[in-house]
């Protein structure tokens, strides 16, 4: 599987790390200690959280490169689909959302809160060969599948060799 590009990570629309794609498993201890890591930092670092002004959240995402396209699938439970807001810019699939806060009944004393609401934001460069006018989404069990064809100038030909 070839590299596809980077993915710029940013929950209120600036980048905030820069990542070359490369094939994983999602196993291993040194991938879970990445992501530790990157929590930490991001925590500690984060200008809107210092402020006060709580970030977001960022949902976890796949990318996939076939000889006709890409497909990126983002795990996002407990939205609807008018709820994501999605753009092709240049070769940048930007990738936006807000989880609302459910509202739940008084008079509960709570112990632990891990459920993230509010907003989001994503962006997955995938290059020029992304074709803006063939995208497709859909929202199913938790899932946002996006569909992005590449350009028939970006696709492999067979060249015929004459004797």
């Amino acid at each position: 599987m070839a590299a596809v590009g980077r993915i710029l990570t940013g929950s209120n629309g600036r980048c905030e790390m820069n990542r070359t794609l490369i094939p994983s498993t999602g196993f291993g201890l040194l991938g879970d200690f990445g992501r530790d890591m990157d929590g930490f930092v991001q925590h500690w670092f984060d200008s809107d959280r210092q402020s006060g002004n709580v970030a977001g959240w960022t949902p976890r995402l796949n990318v996939a490169e076939t000889e006709d396209g890409y497909e990126v699938t983002l795990d996002a439970p407990g939205m609807k689909a008018e709820d994501f807001d999605i753009e092709l810019h240049h070769g940048d699939l930007w990738i936006s959302g807000e989880r609302q806060v459910t509202t739940e009944k008084e008079g509960k004393t709570w112990h632990r809160v891990e459920r993230h609401v509010g907003r989001f934001r994503r962006a997955v460069h995938l290059g020029e060969a992304a074709s803006p006018e063939n995208v497709e989404a859909e929202y199913k069990d938790g899932v946002l599948t996006i569909s992005v064809a590449k350009s028939e100038a970006a696709k492999p030909k067979k060249i015929a060799v004459k004797s």
